[in-house]
């Protein structure tokens, strides 16, 4: 089963991103290997990473008072 899930950017390079602006984060399901993700931002670069790796970093990166 290929799925595919595509989240809007708020800030890119320190600056927000405008109002009807359309790049998001696609993330999708690697056909071979069902604990990998692909991640892109807008059309560029294609990444692959381990999707426990990648919750770990979103749970660590959240709920932190600064």
């Amino acid at each position: 089963m290929k799925v595919e899930n595509e989240i809007h950017i708020y800030r890119i390079n320190g600056e927000d991103t405008k109002v009807g602006e359309k790049i998001n984060l696609k993330m999708r399901s690697v056909w071979n290997k069902k604990q990998f993700v692909e991640l892109q931002i807008g059309d560029g670069i294609k990444i692959v990473v381990k999707d426990s790796d990648l919750i770990k970093a979103v749970q660590n990166s959240t709920g932190n008072e600064d």
